[in-house]
C-alpha cells in the first residue's frame, strides 16, 4: 500500500520538476530535494539513536545513508559519480528497500514515517535525475561506481570488525528483520551473493538506461564534474 503512495508521488512530483524547469525554477526544485535528502537523514539519525548514543545508529555507514548524501551531491553538483550512485540506489536498492521494508516499529512510530519518506526521498532523486534532467551512465560511470563500491565495502568490513556492527550487512551476524537476505545463505557466501547482485543488477540498470530516449531536459554542465 505504501509502496503504491509512493509511487504515485513520484507520478506528480516529476512532472512538476519538468514544468518547473519550463517555468525557470527547476533550480528551487532541485535545492528543496537535497535538503529533503539531508533533512530525512539526519532525522533518521536522530531516531535510530533515541535510546542512547550508538555508533551503529550514529555512523553515516548504511547504505541509505551514502545514498541520501549522493542524492544531495546529484541534485547540487551534478558530479557523475554521484548521479550514478543515485541512479543505482535510487532506482534499483531503494525500490527494493520500499518492496521488502526493513521495519521494527508500526505506523504509530515516526520512525516508520521517515523509513518510508527517506526511501521514497532517494527513489524520486534517483528518477527525477533520470526522467527530467535526462542523465544516460556510461560504462566507466558503471566502473567507477564499482571502485566506489569496493571501498565502500572495505571501510564497513573494517567498523563491523571493530565495533561489532553489521552495516551493508555483510558482518558475520544473524539478520534476525530481513528473511529476504538470509534466503541467500549462511555468511561469508551471503555477503558474496549480495555483492555479485549487486553488480549484475547495476550493470542491467546501465544496459535498460542506456536504451531510453533523452526525454527530459538537463543542463549539459551537470554532465561534466567528476
Amino acid at each position: 500500500m505504501l509502496g503504491a503512495i509512493v509511487v504515485v508521488i513520484a507520478a506528480i512530483a516529476i512532472p512538476v520538476g519538468q514544468r518547473s524547469w519550463v517555468q525557470g525554477r527547476r533550480r528551487r526544485f532541485e535545492i528543496a530535494l537535497a535538503a529533503a535528502n539531508i533533512v530525512l537523514l539526519v532525522a533518521s539519525k536522530t531516531i535510530e539513536a533515541r535510546h542512547g548514543f550508538s555508533t551503529f545508529a550514529w555512523l553515516p555507514l548504511h547504505v541509505c545513508d551514502v545514498s541520501s548524501v549522493a542524492c544531495a551531491l546529484a541534485l547540487l553538483r551534478g558530479g557523475r559519480l554521484a548521479r550514478a550512485t543515485t541512479l543505482y540506489f535510487g532506482v534499483g536498492l531503494s525500490t527494493f528497500a520500499l518492496l521488502f521494508p526493513d521495519l521494527g516499529d508500526g505506523p504509530a512510530s515516526i520512525a516508520f514515517w521517515v523509513f518510508w519518506l527517506r526511501h521514497a526521498a532517494i527513489m524520486l532523486t534517483g528518477f527525477y535525475d533520470l526522467i527530467v534532467r535526462g542523465y544516460r551512465p556510461t560504462w566507466s560511470d558503471y566502473g567507477r561506481w564499482c571502485a566506489l563500491g569496493a571501498a565502500y565495502i572495505t571501510v564497513v568490513s573494517l567498523a563491523n570488525s571493530a565495533l561489532h556492527t553489521n552495516f551493508a550487512f555483510v558482518a558475520n551476524q544473524t539478520l534476525q528483520s530481513s528473511a529476504i537476505l538470509e534466503s541467500f545463505g549462511a555468511w561469508p557466501a551471503r555477503s558474496v551473493v549480495m555483492l555479485g547482485l549487486a553488480l549484475v543488477h547495476a550493470a542491467a540498470i546501465t544496459l535498460v538506461v542506456q536504451s531510453l530516449p533523452r526525454a527530459g531536459t538537463f543542463d549539459p554542465a551537470s554532465q561534466t564534474h567528476g
